[in-house]
């Protein structure tokens, strides 16, 4: 059991957004990221829809609770979160 993520991950308005980025192919719009950049950028995109927040600081409290885009669903920290929307 993967103790980092919740035991009941929400997955209702997430399969929406997942759907708009699959039918507006927005994945393939970033095909020159690299896996784990493009599905942050993902996660942050639905973060911010899902929560109607753009906070850095409570991101991995949704990913906690929410599937992710990243490679194994990994959670990144608000520092990384922060560094990642500088660059």
């Amino acid at each position: 059991v993967n103790e980092s993520r919740s035991s009941c991950i929400r997955i209702g308005a997430f399969s929406v957004v997942r759907r708009i980025i699959e039918d507006y192919k927005l994945a393939e719009h970033l095909k020159r990221w690299d896996d784990r950049g493009k599905g942050l950028l993902l996660d942050l995109a639905a973060y911010s829809v899902i929560a109607e927040s753009n906070v850095a600081q409570h991101f991995p409290d949704y990913a906690y609770n929410h599937p992710l885009m990243t490679p194994q669903n990994k959670i990144y920290s608000d520092s990384t979160i922060s560094r990642f929307i500088r660059e």
